[in-house]
């Protein structure tokens, strides 16, 4: 019920329910104005912003915002010039533009650029979910894209990386664009040329297109395509025209055009489009035609295509067919002879047929004839030609379940480096599985495939089995510089390929292959591939080594990998690269880590390197570690290397976009660069640290900071106190500082440069250098320097003529050797000029240069002028012993050009008075001229006292240059003056000649010419009447094309070969000699040989052609002709001599770096003709015998016998039989000697020894085992006699028992056993004694030699012994401790020493090497003939003796007269140290039967010391036995009164001090009338004898007394004939005292005493001025009493002058007090 409206109740609730609807209400109103305002305040706003963006500046503002946000390329920058529109349906943008930072430049560099955009649209539509673009207009739009030098382009940097594709493809946004209009468009690319023009250009783009859609599907209309393209540097325009439609189910090409000057093309076309996924095209009509189409109008398209520019072809290509079969038909035909290509293929557009419809059908046939072009690589037909057929035929319900054939053939086809003479692929196709055969020829390697797939399945899966023959490394990789052959079998496994369970598995074998030069004897490869994982494992064996790697690889994503195990052990590394020097390398490389991706990669690796070389250098160790982690690299590395120590640690980032490397550590200890050089002289002993950092890898951002400290070392003989580098480069700018310093001396040279700025600076300034010894720094032991001077240089440019360069050398006050040294050198170029100016004080005298160069870009022009004056050149070289000067020399060069066809130029030589040594250069004289390759000598001379040469004429040295006609002749008077400077001992020529003529074109420039030597002594080589005849011609391609050379020597002699005649004839025709050579060694033995000579690329080849030798009653002869080969290996083949029964055979291979493969065989050789020439001139006998060489240079085997049958002069001795063999370093030996009488003597072992031909590794030998054993018992020691000289110990006898062991190892041999001689003796001639009844017993113990009771008599009953020990280390002689003694042993009875008997005790130690002879020695008795001593002592030491025949035969043929210190040798007597007491007994005596008659007994004490390789020292005194020793001389006995020897060190220059006196006993009384005392004192080179008497008388009486018992006063005063016959007589007795008495006292040549018949005695002396001025005195001294007054005159004396004018004239003057005469007399000797 409704409450009354007057009740009390009612009243009171009214009021209360109308305020709460007025508070509703207002709450309302003021909602309703909060949304309206706000919804206001919206509508304002986005009406203002709508305002705002009408107009331009607020349009433009937002366009430029939104661009900033809205650029989807990373690094670039879009920008809006200005914009305008309403925003609501329409906008419009001006110069847009995006730019990329260049960093090349300043400015950035455009990539993209469009003058104008507008875009009309209708926004509502986004409601909708499209975007509908009603009108899109775009002027002038620009696209450049640039590549950089890496090859690279800018866009391809800069968009961004593609995002997933999305499974739904329906929530893409559809759009609609009602029309487009594109005009004035462009687009350029720049490709990387090194500022040449290079800028492909398309221009003038213009596009009209409607109703186009993009959505769920797309289509739309094209109405207008057009361009105009250019490309670098053509100016050709391109035109390209299209037009068409496209939608949903169809799609039209109504016409395309492309249209050039070059190229027609042409083509059109439509097809219906696929309604639903599963449906395929249908209705398909499509073709292009190109008549023709130049493929270098493609790249304006498709700047990436790298195409021949000019190559054209002539294309049909048409596509026909509906839903079931489509048709391809192609016909490419190649211009120019580029060969054509046909194809026709049908194929159904399905992969499965539905019930009902046709199967599936597949159908090809393909042609390709000798098909070369660009678009396949080189358009070269000698690089690339492809000729190949294909056929085959496929049919099936579905794809996996095919079934046909397939066929494919290859011929005569060149691809990419490889060569296809043939190959063929037959493939038969059953329910979808297709067997494979493949056979073929690649790059002359056959290569066999065969195995089995199913391609089609979903899961497709293979099976192959490859296998290749010798397949060549330069087949596969020709660009590799290197060599290999391979013989490999494959096989590949391969399931569900192409899907995400994709599993593959490798295994690849290799056997007889090789690399480089390392023989791979076998390998193996496995490989699998797994959907998460990969594992690779393989090894393989060298003949030294071998090399194994195993790891895997997680593909799960986890990126974690391993590398288990990388070793090598002893592997020739260098071998595999092709090099032949020796090397062996033992290594392990172990690794992990995570990442695929370098800049995320963490992992490590650790390196370990044991004993391993290269060549000289030796690898003791080294461990090095390194670990990647977040993109840097840190390393640890030691090593030691040829004995010097290294320690390194470094940092890296290689991945940053600025790289870094920096060494934190590096130090080294005793480095010798001697090694590394290759140079065996250079030394260094290197101590000191290097650090550096390097940052960037571009020159302009570069930064580089460099330290090398040495601390003090030694570089040859120069100790280096300190040395050090400090380098930096920044900005460009590269400091460095070398500072030096030695203990004399000091080097700082501070560098500033910029390498990198477009002229590259540098500059060093207060360079400076003090006291720096050269010769000690660069190991020259013959230059000793102390240098000091300055350096500076300030230079623009690397290149002529942009080089601009001025430097000066300033050498202050120096020495080199022994020479002073100042001056300075300057260098400058500018504008293309090079001036050099030197002036230098030199040895006490002076040395100047002056040149310069111009117009190097043109035609040059250059001059060079030096001169020197006055040039110590001994103290130069720092001769001592030589004295060289130098009086004047200059050279001059003045020319134009460098072509030798334009080259213009003169030069002048000039030398005066040099002398070096006993050498003395005259003059020396050159002056020519140079025109266009034609020299023209106009003087060529050398004038000296060696000899004198001259040449004059024309040489042509270039083609077209005109003819030669050069002459030159020389002739050597005199070498002498070259022994000296040479350190020879002899050298000695009688006569030398040379001419030669150089004649003919230079295309066709011949020479011929003669040699004549004659009495050639040069050490041990002896040759006299020798010539060659020369005659050739010169190359065009190499020096000489031809050559002949006929030579002959009438006696020639080396070393121990003698020959009386020999002939030579060789002709070279420039690829091989032919050379035939005749020797005959004497009278029994000759040899000839006719041979070819072949260079070959890897060898030398000898072809024997014929040889045959008389030796002795021998001919030996080769039976058919042979082949020896001479390179990295000797080759003979099939070598056979023969001479009666006797052969010599020998074949096989001798390699020293490869397999050996000798063998060689001799069968009855008889030795009676062989001997003599091995200097066994008793030895005879036959001998048969073979060798065999087998193994690897490295461990080489050898085996081979010896049977001899042993004679002496006719005389059978016994029998040898041998057996040797060698392997693995042991020498195994079984002899058996066994003599006439039946006794045997056996030896039999092993010994330790290398033999290897290549030892790749040093071998130690003294820890191997040692075995040999000797026994016999009675053996007669006279089976060795023939082995003998017998000139040196012949007539050898005794016997041998022996039983001897040797053990152990050979470094420390175990002797056991014992041996004894007995009755042994010999005969030695060279002491003219015969020793017998010897006997010595040998024990054996340990490494030592026991000698007991040793004694060896003599035929006057006494006796030498010996005892004491020798040590044999390693079974060689080591020390030895001998006691000797020696009791009344007849040492020497040779003619000059007389049965000396001697006693003593001695010692006798040291080594073989060092042996010292010391103790006490007494000499009983002794006969010394003087004059027979002389002759011996010349001898003593080995001379070679000459029979008078042999003497008047060197005579004859060298000029000159040789004794025996003409061939004087050395023996290990210099080597033996002395230290002897010497007591000389009284009966030992100097006798003399010429001229003086001696009959001295002396006696005394001498002591003989020696050291090792030094002369002996004699001191002490010899005494004459006064009473009986005497002295005749001028028929008188002089009696010896006093006299003796003194020795002070100098053995042959003793001083001598005797007197003897005569007594003329008076007529008729026992006393004495006269007594004349002779006196002699002096050295033996320099005596002073002196006469004396008493009474006192002159020398004249004292002759007279001497001669005729008379004074000379009462001889003469008599008139009688008989006393003037008397007078002759007597003084004719003294002749020989006096002339010997003034010739050695005052120099003279002449010296002559002779009487006349008139009764006058005449002195003659006379002297040699010069070698051909005489000048003589004849004085007479005594004339008869009865000489008249007028008589007298004749005591005045005469004057001869002598002087010869040639070989044969000689002009004489002759005056005394009557006449002068003049004479010319002719003289020749036949």
């Amino acid at each position: 019920m409704a409450p009354d409206s007057n009740s009390p109740d009612a009243g009171s609730d009214a009021p209360a329910d109308a305020s709460t609807g007025s508070r509703l209400r207002r709450w309302g109103r003021r909602l309703l104005w909060g949304v309206g305002g706000v919804g206001g305040t919206v509508v304002v706003v986005v009406g203002l912003v709508l305002i705002g963006l009408q107009t331009e500046t607020g349009a433009t503002a937002a366009a430029q915002f939104l661009a900033r946000q809205a650029n989807p390329l990373p690094q670039t920058t879009l920008t809006v010039e200005r914009a305008s529109g309403s925003w609501v349906q329409s906008l419009r943008l001006a110069d847009v533009s995006l730019t990329r930072p260049a960093p090349d430049r300043a400015a950035p560099a455009t990539m993209a650029h469009v003058d104008s955009l507008a875009v009309e649209y209708r926004p509502w539509a986004l409601l909708r979910g499209r975007l509908h673009l009603t009108a899109v207009s775009v002027h002038g739009p620009s696209a450049t894209l640039r590549q950089a030098a890496d090859s690279t382009w800018d866009w391809a940097r800069h968009l961004p990386a593609p995002a997933p594709a999305s499974e739904d493809t329906g929530a893409a946004l559809p759009i609609r664009v009602d029309r487009l209009r594109v005009s004035a468009g462009a687009f350029a690319a720049q490709f990387y040329a090194g500022g040449r023009d290079s800028t492909a250009r398309v221009r003038g783009i213009t596009v009209r297109a409607r109703d186009l859609y993009y959505g769920l599907s797309m289509g739309g209309r094209l109405d207008t395509l057009g361009l105009r393209g250019r490309l670098p540097p053509d100016t050709t325009d391109l035109r390209l025209a299209a037009r068409g439609a496209v939608s949903e189910r169809r799609v039209a090409l109504d016409t395309l055009r492309l249209t050039s000057p070059r190229s027609a093309v042409q083509g059109g076309g439509t097809a219906r489009l696929p309604a639903a996924p599963g449906d395929s095209l249908d209705d398909v009509a499509l073709s292009v035609r190109a008549d023709p189409l130049v493929l270098g109008d493609l790249t304006a398209f498709a700047p990436f295509l790298e195409v021949d520019p000019r190559e054209a072809l002539d294309l049909r290509a048409q596509l026909t067919g509906s839903e079931d079969r489509l048709a391809l038909t192609t016909d490419v035909t190649v211009r120019d002879g580029g060969g054509r290509f046909t194809a026709e293929a049908t194929a159904t557009p399905r992969t499965t047929s539905s019930p009902g419809a046709s199967p599936l059908k597949y159908r090809i046939d393909a042609q390709a004839q000798r098909l070369t072009t660009s678009l396949l690589g080189e358009s070269d037909p000698a690089q690339n030609s492809i000729t190949a057929a294909v056929t085959g035929a496929l049919e099936g319900p579905a794809s996996d379940s095919l079934s046909g054939t397939l066929s494919a053939s290859v011929t005569d086809t060149r691809f990419q480096g490889l060569g296809v003479p043939d190959a063929t692929l037959e493939s038969t196709v059953q329910a979808g599985t297709a067997t494979l055969d493949l056979q073929g020829t690649v790059n002359d390697v056959r290569l066999s495939v065969a195995g089995s797939a199913r391609p089609f399945d979903a899961a497709p899966s293979v099976d192959l089995r490859a296998q290749v023959q010798d397949l060549t490394l330069a087949a596969v990789a020709p660009n590799a510089d290197l060599e290999g052959s391979f013989t490999a079998t494959a096989q590949v496994q391969g399931r569900s390929i192409t899907t995400d369970t994709a599993a593959y598995d490798a295994d690849v074998r290799l056997r007889d292959s090789r690399l480089g030069t390392q023989v791979i004897e076998s390998g193996r490869l496995a490989a699998a591939l797994r959907p998460r994982a990969v594992r690779v494992d393989g090894a393989v064996r060298f003949p030294t080594g071998r090399l194994r790697a195993a790891g895997h690889a997680a593909l799960d994503g986890s990126e974690r990998f391993v590398l288990e195990t990388g070793r090598l052990e002893a592997v020739d590394l260098a071998a595999l690269a092709g090099d032949t020097t020796d090397s062996r390398v033992t290594a392990t490389l172990t690794g992990e880590g995570q990442g695929f991706a370098p800049g995320t990669m963490d992992g490590q690796a650790t390196l370990s390197v044991e004993e391993s070389h290269y060549g000289p250098h030796r690898l003791s160790a080294m461990t090095a570690t390194a670990r990647l982690r977040d993109g840097a690299v840190t390393a640890d590395a030691s090593a030691q290397l040829n004995g010097s120590t290294w320690t390194l640690a470094a940092t890296a980032r290689p991945f940053a976009s600025r790289p870094t490397v920096a060494l934190t550590e590096g130090r080294f200890q005793n480095v010798d660069l001697g090694p590394f050089l290759q140079d065996s002289t250079q030394s260094t002993a290197l101590h000191g640290t290097v650090q550096g950092r390097l940052r960037g890898t571009r020159p302009d951002s570069l930064s580089l900071d460099v330290g090398l400290a040495l601390d003090t070392s030694r570089v040859n003989r120069q100790p280096i106190t300190s040395a050090a580098l400090d380098a930096s480069l920044q900005n460009g700018t590269l400091r460095s500082t070398l500072g030096l310093d030695t203990p004399a001396g000091a080097v700082e040279l501070p560098l500033r440069a910029r390498p990198f700025d477009d002229v590259p600076s540098y500059q060093v300034r207060g360079g400076h250098f003090d006291n720096i010894d050269v010769g000690a720094l660069a190991g020259l032991a013959s230059l000793n320097t102390a240098l000091s001077g300055t350096l500076t240089l300030d230079g623009q440019g690397v290149r002529l003529p942009e080089l601009d360069l001025d430097s000066e050398l300033t050498l202050r006050p120096s020495t080199l050797n022994q020479a002073s040294a100042d001056g300075r050198l300057s260098v400058t170029t500018t504008q293309g000029r090079v001036a050099a100016d030197g002036q230098f004080s030199l040895a006490g005298g002076a040395l100047q240069l002056r040149g310069h160069l111009d117009s190097l870009a043109q035609t040059p022009t250059y001059a060079l002028r030096t001169a020197a004056r006055s040039v110590d050149l001994s103290a130069l070289a720092g001769l001592d012993s030589t004295q060289a000067r130098l009086h004047t020399a200059a050279w001059r060069v003045k020319g134009r050009g460098l072509r030798p066809d334009s080259l213009q130029a003169s030069t002048r030589f000039a030398a005066d008075s040099v002398r070096v040594g006993a050498l003395r250069l005259s003059s020396a004289r050159m002056t020519g001229r140079l025109d266009r390759g034609l020299f023209r000598v106009d003087t060529l001379g050398v004038q000296s006292n060696v000899g004198a040469g001259h040449g004059q004429g024309p040489l042509a040295l270039a083609p077209g240059a005109g003819s030669s006609d050069f002459d030159l002749s020389a002739r050597v008077t005199d070498v002498a003056p070259l022994r000296g400077l040479a350190g020879l001992s002899s050298l000695t020529l009688r006569t030398g000649r040379l001419t030669a003529h150089v004649y003919g074109s230079s295309e066709a420039q011949r020479f011929d010419g003669t040699v004549a030597v004659d009495g050639l002594i040069y050490d041990d080589l002896r040759l006299s009447d020798a010539t060659a005849l020369f005659a050739g011609r010169r190359g065009t391609t190499q020096l000489l094309d031809h050559l002949t050379v006929t030579g002959t020597a009438g006696y020639l002699s080396a070393f121990d070969f003698t020959a009386t005649r020999t002939r030579i004839d060789a002709d070279y025709d420039g690829t091989a000699v032919n050379l035939s050579t005749d020797v005959q060694l004497d009278a029994e033995r000759r040899v000839q040989v006719d041979a070819g000579i072949r260079p070959t690329a890897d060898s030398t080849i000898i072809d024997l052609q014929t040889l045959t030798a008389r030796l002795g009653p021998d001919r030996w002869s080769l039976r058919r002709p042979t082949s020896v080969a001479i390179g990295d290996a000797y080759r003979v083949e099939d070598l056979l001599l023969e001479s009666g029964a006797q052969r010599i055979e020998a074949s096989g291979v001798v390699a020293p770096t490869g397999t050996q493969a000798f063998d060689a065989a001799f069968e009855q050789v008889r030795l009676r003709g062989i001997a003599p020439l091995l200097g066994l001139s008793g030895l005879g006998g036959a001998a048969t015998g073979r060798l065999r060489l087998t193994g690897k240079a490295s461990a080489p085997v050898l085996d081979g016998t010896l049977d001899l049958d042993v004679r002496s002069e006719d005389r059978r001795v016994g029998t040898l039989q041998l057996d040797v063999g060698y392997e693995d370093l042991t020498a195994d030996l079984d002899a058996r000697l066994a003599h006439e009488d039946g006794s045997v003597l056996t030896v039999n072992g092993s010994v330790p020894t290398d033999l290897r031909l290549q030892a790749p590794t040093p071998a130690s030998i003294s820890d191997r085992p040692v075995q040999l054993e000797a026994s016999t018992d009675q053996f007669p020691l006279d089976w060795v006699d023939p082995f003998f000289d017998p000139t040196t110990v012949r007539s050898i006898a005794g016997t041998l028992t022996a039983d001897a062991r040797v053990q152990g190892t050979l470094g420390s041999p175990s002797l056991s056993g014992s041996a004894s001689v007995t009755d042994a003796g010999a005969a030695i001639p060279a002491l003219n004694a015969t020793y017998d009844g010897g006997t010595a017993r040998l024990a054996l113990s340990g490494n030592e030699l026991t000698l007991e009771r040793a004694r060896l008599r003599t035929p006057n009953g006494g006796s030498l012994r010996a005892d004491g020990t020798i040590s044999l280390p390693e079974l060689t002689v080591g020390e030895y401790d001998l006691a000797l003694n020696a009791s009344e042993f007849l040492a020497i009875n040779t003619p000059a020493y007389r049965r000396a008997v001697i006693d003593g005790d001695m010692t006798l130690r040291g080594t073989v090497r060092r042996p010292v002879l010391s103790g006490g020695l007494q000499v009983q008795s002794a006969n010394v003939y003087y004059a027979e001593a002389l002759a011996e002592s010349a001898a003593a030491m080995g001379a070679v003796e000459l029979t008078a025949q042999d003497q008047l035969t060197l005579e004859e043929r060298f000029g000159l007269r040789l004794t025996a210190a003409d061939t004087t040798t050395f023996d290990a007597y210099e080597a033996l140290a002395l230290d002897l007491a010497v007591q000389i007994q009284s009966n030992t005596w100097l006798r003399s039967s010429s001229n003086p008659e001696l009959n001295v007994q002396f006696t005394g004490d001498l002591d003989v010391q020696k050291a090792a390789l030094d002369d002996p020292q004699v001191f002490g005194t010899i005494d004459v036995v006064e009473q009986r020793s005497t002295l005749r001389q001028f028929g008188q006995e002089f009696q010896i009164t006093e006299g003796s020897l003194t020795f002070n060190g100098d053995p042959f220059t003793p001083y001598l001090d005797l007197s003897a006196v005569y007594d003329q006993r008076a007529q008729g009384s026992q006393g004495s009338e006269v007594r004349i005392t002779l006196s002699l004192s002096g050295r033996p080179d320099n005596l002073s004898p002196a006469l004396s008497s008493e009474p006192t008388m002159s020398t004249r009486n004292i002759f007279s007394y001497l001669a005729t018992g008379r004074p000379a006063d009462a001889l003469f005063s008599g008139s009688s004939e008989g006393g003037s016959l008397a007078t002759q007589v007597a003084l004719g007795q003294a002749s020989n005292f006096v002339e010997n008495l003034a010739a050695s006292e005052l120099g003279l040549d002449v010296v002559r005493l002779d009487v006349r018949t008139e009764g006058t005695s005449y002195l003659t002396v006379g002297r040699y001025l010069t070698p051909r001025f005489f000048a003589s005195i004849e004085q007479p001294v005594l004339a008869p009493s009865s000489q008249t007054s007028t008589q007298s005159t004749a005591l005045i004396p005469d004057v001869t002058l002598e002087y010869q004018l040639t070989n044969y004239l000689q002009l004489r003057s002759r005056s005394n007090q009557q006449s002068l005469q003049f004479n010319l007399l002719f003289e020749y000797a036949y």
